[in-house]
């Protein structure tokens, strides 16, 4: 009875096991099902096309590996295409015309003066370069300047770097003389020399002057007219009013100026407790400004007061000037005998002929 309830017990926990296999088995089976919804009947995920295309040969592909290479290339070229490309940036030229190359020159000119924009002159030197300078109106000589489309400005002369360097210098160099009153014209020039020649001949007329302008140097020429009795010789003026004789007649006559200039602005200053000689020996100097005599008259009258200590009684026949040489030539009548004399400007009796030569030697002599 024991064998045989032992073996019904054992047959039950096999049966157990068996339906404990069988339920596991069907639940296992049934997460497959669900995990696996969509397979083919063959247990596959892939359908039948995917899978032919899997297994055919290289040959057999469709060319997707190219459309999508293809397609990342242009999607490459699209992302190169669409990043902004900047260029190099060409500056624009900020002169283009004379005007505006002017006006360059004049805000630069004054910073230290103050100049008309007028009176900047400018021309076109080469593409896009100007070269700009003092019109013949302006009161300042500047200089020459070069200026480029960008608004570069230069200096082109020596003038020009005078004045630059004197901007620089905050309006305190040297090297720049500003004048308030340049020579501006030939009117201007003229006036000039006429008020260093009337310092010795207050009677020149000024209209017996004449001026061009030197196109070269920039400066003015004046000559004395055909209409003048006397030749003043040829000099030149600059803008800054400064005078120079051109030929030996106009030195002849700087020379008997320089007297007077040269006591009253080259002589050193004199020490306070300077004698009343040295001041005799300026007044000197300058009475002795040529030319002096300036008449026929004035010239007559030299003559006969050089003769009238021994000849008191000469008579005078004839006066003539004569442009060419600068001299008064006189004929005098002394008793029996005709003397002729040549008077300078400044005053100087020459005998000219045999008659005279011993007519002044009595003169001098005082033995009548």
């Amino acid at each position: 009875m024991t064998i045989r309830t032992s073996k019904f017990y054992n047959l039950a926990i096999l049966v157990f096991l068996l339906i404990s296999t069988i339920m596991l088995l069907s639940v296992c089976g049934g997460e497959e099902d669900e995990s696996t919804e969509g397979s083919t009947s063959n247990g596959s995920s892939l359908s039948d096309e995917e899978r032919a295309a899997l297994f055919s040969s290289d040959n057999d592909k469709p060319n997707t590996a190219t459309s999508s290479t293809e397609t990342v290339s242009t999607s490459s070229n699209t992302e190169s295409s669409s990043v902004p490309i900047n260029p190099t940036p060409t500056p624009n030229p900020v002169v283009t015309t004379n005007d505006q190359a002017a006006r360059i020159l004049w805000a630069k000119l004054t910073q230290c003066v103050s100049v008309d924009v007028a009176d900047v002159k400018v021309d076109v030197a080469l593409e896009n370069e100007w070269i700009a300078m003092p019109s013949d109106s302006s009161p300042q000589e500047f200089g020459t300047w070069k200026i480029d489309s960008f608004g570069k400005i230069s200096p082109h002369n020596q003038i020009g770097r005078d004045w630059n360097q004197f901007i620089d210098s905050e309006c305190k160099s040297d090297l720049v003389k500003l004048a308030a009153t340049d020579v501006l014209n030939k009117t201007d020039a003229i006036s000039v020399l006429w008020s260093q020649l009337s310092k010795c001949n207050p009677e020149l007329n000024i209209s017996y002057l004449e001026s061009e302008k030197d196109q070269i140097n920039g400066s003015w020429v004046v000559r004395t007219t055909v209409n003048s009795n006397d030749d003043y010789g040829v000099w030149n003026v600059d803008r800054d009013a400064s005078v120079t004789p051109l030929n030996a007649r106009a030195d002849e006559v700087w020379k008997s100026l320089s007297i007077l200039l040269g006591s009253d602005e080259e002589t050193p200053e004199q020490p306070s407790d300077s004698t009343s000689n040295e001041d005799t020996v300026n007044k000197s100097d300058i009475s002795k400004c040529s030319p002096v005599i300036r008449t026929n008259t004035e010239a007559q009258n030299r003559v006969y007061g050089h003769l009238s200590s021994c000849y008191p009684n000469t008579s005078i026949s004839s006066v003539i000037w004569d442009a060419g040489l600068h001299y008064w030539i006189i004929v005098t009548n002394e008793l029996e005998s005709s003397s002729t004399w040549n008077v300078d400007r400044d005053g100087t009796v020459t005998p000219a002929n045999s008659s005279a030569e011993t007519t002044d030697d009595l003169a001098k002599s005082g033995a009548c």
